[in-house]
């Protein structure tokens, strides 16, 4: 009786096991060695089961904290405010404040920078997120060198078409008087002097923020820029005023510009 009471508690440990052949093989010393006394065999069996609940219990409890992601949507933007609406209960949260497992970081009347289960994620006025939340991939292009080896493309500043070089030495971005007026910048008005070296001579600017510049499908608000009396730079450059609050990176010989959140 105590031999077959071992040979059924030594076939449940087997079970247990993934590998029942290397399961048999710890196993065999169970069945044939009487000293091991029968308590012993059943205290084994007893850990193993309660092992096996407890892995069980902890998989399930991590499933349950994680629990599913809120349905979002943005219905009005302040300054450091916004009226939110996370699984269909609105509320006009601050900035720093949780609700409903989504944090507002950043707001403004142009968007709001959430963060939910620690991704951010920037929503616009009446954007919505949720169901089986994936953070929305943000807006991004490819700029392809010239023969020359510089990377040009086009854009607007303030609603106006313009054709910019992207300069990653340039600290902001940067234009002649010329494209200024044309594009009805009052730099002169608004604008603070300052003096700018150039490659061969030192000159007169006016340091300004442009509202709104947008390359490809990415758009920045607040822009430092620089206007330069006279005819030079030649061209716009897009600087690190702008290209700073993106993601940069080069593939296969054409510059990525990814817009961060």
């Amino acid at each position: 009786m105590q031999h077959r009471a071992a040979d059924q508690i030594a076939d449940s440990l087997s079970d247990y096991f993934n590998n029942r052949e290397a399961s048999a093989v710890r196993l065999r010393c169970f069945r044939n060695t009487p000293s091991i006394p029968r308590r012993s065999l059943l205290l084994c069996a007893v850990i193993a089961c309660v092992l096996q609940l407890f892995v069980l219990s902890s998989f399930a409890g991590e499933a349950e904290s994680a629990g599913p992601t809120p349905d979002v949507s943005v219905k009005a933007l302040f300054n450091r405010k916004a009226l939110l609406v996370v699984n269909g209960e609105q509320r006009l949260v601050s900035v720093g404040e949780t609700f409903h497992g989504v944090t507002l970081r950043e707001s403004d009347s142009r968007r709001a920078l959430i963060e939910i289960n620690g991704q951010p994620q920037r929503l616009k006025l009446n954007q919505r997120i949720g169901g089986g939340y994936t953070r929305v991939q943000q807006p991004s292009m490819r700029i392809w060198a010239d023969q020359r080896g510089m990377y040009r493309t086009t854009g607007t500043i303030n609603g106006f078409a313009v054709s910019f070089l992207v300069d990653t030495g340039a600290t902001s971005v940067a234009m002649n008087s010329a494209e200024a007026k044309r594009m009805g910048i009052d730099y002169r008005l608004r604008g603070k002097p300052t003096r700018i070296s150039t490659a061969s001579d030192v000159v007169t600017g006016y340091s300004i923020i442009l509202p709104e510049v947008k390359v490809g499908q990415m758009t920045l608000s607040n822009i430092a820029a620089v206007v330069i009396e006279g005819d030079q730079p030649s061209e716009i450059l897009l600087g690190m005023s702008f290209l700073g609050r993106l993601e940069i990176s080069h593939q296969q010989g054409a510059m990525l510009l990814q817009q961060k959140f």
